[in-house]
């Protein structure tokens, strides 16, 4: 029986993440505002103003600082005439903290290595065989493809709170493991060559290779998809956004292995 397998060549947007992200701050006050944040580095080139808990003054720091402990006003026991605790709230401390009563704070968590969510798939799988579960019938109700969530449950995507929650339940897994499937992991990468054409298609087989194995073995059984009973396939179609897409099919005939005496 010939396994299909279809591939979607898309554009990558990198997007720094691990940072907090605080709904309605702007730029922050500029360095070198008197009483709010003065550029007490002398340093013309760190444009942002910061500050970080406990601390009523600001200081000027750079966009990364910035994307941690952003400071868009001062603290409401900051008087920003006397420059010290204590002078009553500011008009923008008051509007800052009514924004924030109305706009919950989203933190985006990342890892940094592959072992936390190695352990979580040691978990998952052992659940999974407790259970008596297919990935498919994990999946159920997630609203994302079988192949995304298998992905994710190996350690190699994050999964949407909702998404982590109805696999929780399925799995019986605790409210720390359903946080953690949410992290963005450490992906897996083997060293690929140079030429990016070539480095994206190695990037595509290094990212779900286990995916595709565990999903095989699940829809098949024991063996292989043959790469010398086969075919590849390569079609250009419009895409709805502009521009094109890549549409690579690879049929294989899958091949078990067999028992022998």
């Amino acid at each position: 029986m010939p396994l299909v397998v279809s591939c979607l060549l898309v554009g990558f947007t990198i997007t720094t993440v691990n940072m907090l992200i605080f709904p309605g701050v702007s730029a922050g006050i500029d360095c070198g505002i008197a009483g709010q944040c003065p550029n007490i580095l002398s340093d013309s080139t760190k444009k942002y103003c910061c500050r970080t808990e406990g601390v009523a003054i600001g200081y000027c720091c750079d966009a990364n600082d910035y994307a941690k402990f952003p400071f868009d006003g001062p603290t409401k026991d900051f008087n920003p005439q006397s420059n010290s605790v204590g002078g009553g709230e500011s008009p923008s401390a008051v509007t800052n903290k009514s924004n924030e009563s109305k706009i919950p704070l989203e933190i985006v968590q990342s890892q940094y290595r592959q072992g936390p969510r190695q352990v979580l798939t040691d978990t998952i799988i052992e659940a999974k065989l407790r259970k008596n579960l297919t990935f498919e019938q994990i999946a159920q109700g997630t609203g994302l493809s079988l192949v995304y969530v298998t992905s994710a449950l190996l350690g190699q995507h994050p999964l949407p709170a909702k998404a982590a929650k109805i696999v929780g339940q399925q799995l019986g897994l605790s409210k720390q493991d359903c946080k953690l499937l949410q992290t963005i992991p450490q992906r897996r990468a083997g060293g690929g060559p140079s030429d990016p054409t070539i480095a994206r298609f190695s990037e595509m087989i290094h990212l779900y290779e286990r995916t595709l194995k565990v999903l095989v073995h699940e829809q098949f059984g024991d063996g292989v998809v043959s790469a010398v009973n086969f075919k590849i396939n390569l079609t250009k179609v419009p895409d709805p956004e502009g521009g094109h897409r890549a549409i690579i099919t690879l049929d294989g005939k899958f091949q078990p292995f067999k028992p022998f005496k």
